[in-house]
């Protein structure tokens, strides 16, 4: 089910199929809430002056908020600026 998103990037769009390769192909599948994305993309402007959309925020927040154990070194992708300046100021404002 496609569902309105912070992290538009990564909704919907995966079948059964595309979904049994990623739990056969990775270690782990990481879930975030919207509460969670939110604090992520907050996170990331307020400690790295990094302006990024929810769904290049995920991984971080994945990692931030301890929903996979990373073993050092480690890389995180984060991509994707394209969020809407309301709903970036209204995230930034709640936290």
């Amino acid at each position: 089910e496609s569902v309105a998103t912070l992290a538009d990037g990564l909704a919907g769009q995966i079948d059964d199929e595309a979904f049994d390769i990623g739990r056969h192909g990775l270690d782990e599948i990481a879930v975030l809430s919207e509460v969670e994305i939110g604090r992520s993309i907050a996170w990331l402007w307020e400690e790295e002056r990094q302006r990024v959309e929810g769904a290049g925020a995920c991984g971080v927040g994945a990692v931030l908020l301890e929903h996979v154990r990373v073993r050092t070194p480690a890389a995180i992708v984060v991509s994707g600026g394209n969020i809407d300046a309301a709903k970036f100021e209204r995230l930034l404002n709640r936290q």
